[in-house]
C-alpha cells in the first residue's frame, strides 16, 4: 500500500459516474448520475467490433486524480471480453483534448501531447483481466520487486561519490547538500580506508511488497574526524515527466558503524539538478518510512540519483550507512474530474464469444489516492445472433490391404456437424434405406450397402459405423468408393454435406532417402503384392517438416523404385512418401521416410570443369602427392580459382589473407558481375580483389572490420571463413551437435563454426581453433570439400 493510502479518507465526493446506469437521482455528496441517451443499460449486438460504451460518462467533486487509477471490470469476466480504450495512430495536441495512443494516455497542450496515464500491463482488459488506467507514468522497477527483475532499470555505482566531482547519470553531480557543522562543510575527503560500498535489493525491510533497494557502506575510516563520505549510488533509467508533475518516493535510513548521510535530486536531459532529498542525523539512529514528495519543475526526461553517505558524528574516524528507497513513482496532478471523465467516455467492449450471455454487469472504479475511491455499475444488453453451422471434412477411411487372407475391422466415427448455438441436429446418409440394426449394442436407422463396404448411421447422434465387404476387399489392390452424410440444425434449418471416401489399398514399403544440395536422393520398395495388375508409376510426394505441406514431385511416368528430387529449400528436413499406381488406380501413400536434411544453397558453377581428375604429377613444387591438399590445389589451379604465389609455389602453408579468399570464392562462382558501392576507405583502386569484393558485399557474404575498413592484407581466420561459407550457403542448421572445446559461445562465429565441423567440411576432433589464420592450403581444401560435396566422408 502506499504510504498516502494511510491518511484518513477525507472525502468521497467524487468520482463517478456511470456509463448508462440508471441509479438513484438522490442529492449525494459523492457522485453524480447521468443516464446515455435516456436509457438505463447500453445495447450491443453479439460479436460486433468494438463499440463506445460510455459516452454519458460523468465525474464530479473537483478532485484531482494523480497517483490513482480508473479500473473497470466485468462481473466473471471471460477470455472472450475485452475492455479497452478507443485509440488513434497519434495523439491529439489539441488543449485539453484527450488521446490513447497504445497504452498511454495523452493530454494535448496547444503545441505538443504530454503523457498523463498509462493502461496497466497486467490489467489491460485482455483474456479476462480488468482494465486499469494508472495515473503514474510508466516507470521501470519502481518497486525493487524479485517479479520485477530487482536492480532492471536501474544503474549502480559502489565507490566513494565526492558531490560536484563524480560523475552520475553522464553528468558532474552539484554538490546542494547540507552538512553538519562539525563535518567540514563537504564531502571532498576521500577516505583513508574506502571500506565497502554495496547496492543490493533486500528483503529485510519494504515501505510496499516485500523489498526494497539497499545502499550500504561499510568499514571505513574517514580521512579526518567527523567528515562525510558519500557512496554508493544508482541511477534511475529515463522517463517523462510535465511540470507540474509529482515525483514520489520512500527512504529509511540506518545507521552502521556512523550516522547516515543521505541525499537524492533528479538530473534533466540538459543536466539540470533538481534536489529531492537531503538529510543527515546526528546521532547513530534508524528512520522510520517516510514518503518524500517533489514536483516537476519543467517538461523534460529526467532521472533519479540517490546517494548513500555516512557522517562520522562522534568524530571517531570510523563510518559507515545504509539507505532504503522503495515505491519510487511519477503521476501527474494535471488529471481532474474533466480528465477523468474524457477517459472514461473512450471505453469499449468487444465480445467474441458465439453464444454469450444475455446481459454483463460493468463496474467502473475511480481512485483519487487520498481521498480514496468511489464505484458505480452499469449494464449491458447483448443481442445474440444465431452463428452458421459448419461441417468439417471426414478423413478417409483405408483397409490396407496384404497377400494373406485379411480380416478388415468396423470403423466407427461421427459427422463432423458442429452448430456453435448448440441447436438439435438431425443426420442423415444419401440413398440410404431405413431400418433398425443392432451392432455392437449402438442402434443405426440408415443403411447404405456399397461394393466394398456398408455404411450404417444413427440420424440422431451422427454416430456411423463402415463395414468392409470382407471378399471383395480382400481380392482388390487399389479402388474406392465415396458416401455422403448430411446434417441439418433446427435453426435456421441449415443443411450440410460432406463426403467419406472408403478405400482399399495396398500399403507400398519404403527404403531410405539421403539429402543432397537443394535435392534429395530417395529409394523405395515395390509392394510385395500387386492384386494381379503390374505397377506403371510411383507418386512421390515431398513435405518440409515445418510446414508438413504435402507436394507431388513432376518426374513424369516411371515405375522405378528410385528419384532424384530436386528444387527443395537448403537447410531444411524433409520427409517424402510415395504411392503406387496400377490398373486399379492409386494406392494410399506409404508412411513418410524419415526426416531428412537437404543441404543449402551453393552449387557448383557453371565454368567449372566437373570433369577433372587427379593429375599424375604435382602442380606445385611445394605440394606434394601425399599431401592432404593436393587434389583440392590442382582442381583449384585446374579449375583457376588460385594461382601460385609464383608460377610453381602454392605457398600452401602460408595465411590466406582475406582479400586472397574473397577472391577464391569469386573465381569459384564464376565471377558474377556486380555494381554495387563499397563502403571502405582502405581499398585500393584497381585492386585484383575488389570485384569480389563488390560481389561479396552486395550478397551480405562479407562485412568489414569496420563500418568503413575491410583490411584486405589482414590474414583471414578460421572464424573468419567458416562464417563466410555459412552466408554462401544460406546460414544452414547443423548436421550434429560437435563437442568443440575451444568454440566460445554466443560469438558471431558460433553458429557457423558447428555447422561447419558438423559437415566435415574441416576434420577437427574436439578443436576448432577459430581465432588461428588459415593457412592457404586450408582455405583451398575448404572450397573443394564445398564444391564437390564431401560432406560426410
Amino acid at each position: 500500500m502506499h504510504p498516502r493510502d494511510h491518511l484518513s479518507r477525507r472525502r468521497l465526493a467524487t468520482i463517478l459516474v456511470m456509463v448508462a446506469a440508471l441509479l438513484s437521482t438522490a442529492t449525494s455528496p459523492v457522485s453524480a448520475v447521468t443516464d446515455l441517451d435516456g436509457t438505463a443499460t447500453v445495447a450491443y449486438t453479439e460479436q460486433e467490433p468494438a463499440k463506445l460504451i460510455a459516452s454519458g460518462f460523468t465525474a464530479t467533486g473537483g478532485l484531482t486524480y494523480g497517483g490513482g487509477y480508473l479500473e473497470v471490470s466485468i462481473v466473471d469476466q471471460t477470455s472472450e471480453e475485452t475492455l479497452a480504450l478507443q485509440t488513434v495512430a497519434t495523439p491529439d495536441i489539441t488543449t485539453g483534448a484527450i488521446s490513447v495512443v497504445g497504452s498511454l494516455i495523452h493530454l494535448g497542450n496547444g503545441t505538443s501531447a504530454d503523457v498523463i496515464a498509462a493502461i496497466d500491463r497486467v490489467r489491460n482488459g485482455a483474456d479476462g483481466n480488468p482494465l486499469r488506467i494508472v495515473f503514474s507514468s510508466e516507470f521501470t522497477n519502481s518497486g525493487f520487486e524479485p517479479d520485477d527483475g530487482e536492480l532492471a532499470g536501474w544503474t549502480v555505482f559502489e565507490d566513494v561519490v565526492d558531490l560536484g566531482v563524480t560523475e552520475l547519470a553522464g553528468r558532474p553531480t552539484i554538490d546542494t547538500s547540507t552538512y553538519p557543522a562539525n563535518s567540514g562543510g563537504n564531502d571532498d575527503d576521500y577516505p583513508a580506508v574506502p571500506g565497502e560500498y554495496a547496492v543490493v535489493v533486500s528483503d529485510a525491510t519494504a515501505s510496499e511488497g516485500t523489498s526494497s533497494l539497499r545502499l550500504e557502506s561499510r568499514s571505513m575510516t574517514p580521512e579526518s574526524d567527523c567528515d562525510v563520505v558519500h557512496g554508493p549510488a544508482v541511477v534511475s533509467g529515463g522517463f517523462d515527466a510535465a511540470a507540474g508533475d509529482s515525483i514520489v518516493f520512500d527512504w529509511r535510513a540506518f545507521s552502521g558503524i556512523d550516522a547516515h548521510h543521505v541525499f537524492g535530486y533528479l538530473v534533466d536531459s540538459a543536466g539540470n539538478q533538481t534536489e529531492v532529498l537531503d538529510t543527515f542525523a546526528t546521532t547513530i539512529s534508524d528512520t522510520d518510512w517516510t514518503t518524500k514528495e517533489t514536483l516537476i519543475p519543467a517538461t523534460e526526461t529526467y532521472r533519479f540519483v540517490f546517494v548513500s553517505g555516512t557522517h562520522d558524528t562522534n568524530c571517531s574516524r570510523s563510518a559507515g550507512a545504509a539507505l532504503h528507497i522503495d515505491n519510487v513513482k511519477v503521476f501527474s496532478n494535471r488529471i481532474t474530474d474533466t480528465e477523468l471523465q474524457a477517459i472514461g467516455r473512450l471505453l469499449t467492449y468487444h465480445n467474441a464469444a458465439d453464444a454469450p450471455p444475455d446481459t454483463r454487469t460493468v463496474s467502473i472504479e475511480a481512485n483519487a489516492a487520498v481521498e480514496g475511491t468511489d464505484t458505480t455499475t452499469f449494464t449491458i444488453d447483448i443481442t445474440q445472433v444465431p452463428d452458421e453451422p459448419s461441417m468439417h471434412p471426414i478423413p478417409d477411411i483405408v483397409f490396407d490391404n496384404t497377400a494373406d487372407a485379411d480380416a478388415f475391422t468396423d470403423v466407427t466415427g461421427t459427422v463432423p456437424f458442429t452448430d456453435p448455438e448448440g441447436e438439435p441436429v438431425t443426420y442423415s446418409l444419401t440413398n440410404a434405406e431405413t431400418g433398425n440394426w443392432i451392432i455392437g449394442d449402438i442402434g443405426y436407422d440408415e443403411r447404405l450397402i456399397g461394393t466394398y463396404s456398408t455404411v450404417y448411421l444413427h440420424t440422431a447422434t451422427g454416430s456411423y459405423r463402415v463395414v468392409a465387404e470382407q471378399g471383395a476387399d480382400d481380392t482388390r489392390e487399389s479402388v474406392s468408393e465415396t458416401v455422403e452424410f448430411s446434417g441439418t440444425d433446427l435453426e435456421p434449418g441449415t443443411t450440410l454435406t460432406a463426403d467419406l471416401t472408403i478405400k482399399v489399398d495396398v500399403e507400398t514399403a519404403v527404403g531410405d532417402a539421403t539429402g543432397g544440395v537443394d535435392s534429395a536422393e530417395i529409394t523405395w520398395d515395390a509392394p510385395t503384392w500387386i492384386g494381379g495388375s503390374a505397377i506403371t508409376d510411383y507418386v512421390v510426394e515431398y513435405a518440409a517438416t515445418d510446414t508438413g505441406l504435402w507436394t507431388v514431385f513432376a518426374d513424369g511416368v516411371s515405375a522405378d523404385t528410385s528419384a532424384s528430387v530436386t528444387g527443395l529449400t537448403g537447410g531444411k528436413d524433409y520427409r517424402f512418401r510415395i504411392s503406387a499406381v496400377n490398373a486399379s488406380g492409386t494406392s494410399a501413400p506409404s508412411a513418410p521416410i524419415a526426416d531428412t536434411f537437404v543441404l543449402a544453397g551453393y552449387r557448383p558453377g557453371p565454368c567449372l570443369d566437373e570433369d577433372w581428375t587427379r593429375p599424375a604429377s604435382g602442380i606445385f613444387d611445394d605440394v606434394g602427392t601425399a599431401d592432404f591438399f593436393h587434389d583440392p590445389a590442382s582442381w583449384a589451379h585446374h579449375n583457376e580459382i588460385v594461382f601460385g604465389r609464383a608460377p610453381t609455389r602454392l605457398a600452401a602453408r602460408d595465411d590466406v589473407t582475406r582479400a586472397e579468399f574473397i577472391t577464391m570464392l569469386f573465381r569459384m562462382t564464376c565471377e558474377p558481375e556486380t555494381a554495387a558501392t563499397l563502403p571502405y576507405d582502405d581499398i585500393e583502386a584497381g585492386a585484383f580483389y575488389v570485384p569480389a569484393l563488390r560481389w561479396a558485399h552486395a550478397n551480405d557474404i562479407i562485412v568489414g572490420t569496420s563500418p568503413t575498413t575491410f583490411s584486405p592484407q589482414q590474414p583471414a581466420t578460421r572464424a573468419h571463413i567458416a562464417t563466410i561459407l555459412h552466408r554462401l550457403t544460406g546460414n544452414p542448421e547443423p548436421l550434429t551437435d560437435p563437442d568443440l572445446g575451444d568454440l566460445p559461445s554466443d560469438r558471431y562465429f558460433t553458429d557457423a563454426v558447428v555447422w561447419m565441423a558438423s559437415t566435415e567440411l574441416t576434420r577437427v576432433g574436439d578443436r576448432f581453433e577459430p581465432f588461428r589464420a588459415a593457412r592457404r592450403s586450408e582455405a583451398i581444401t575448404f572450397l573443394h570439400r564445398l564444391n564437390t560435396n564431401q560432406l560426410f566422408s
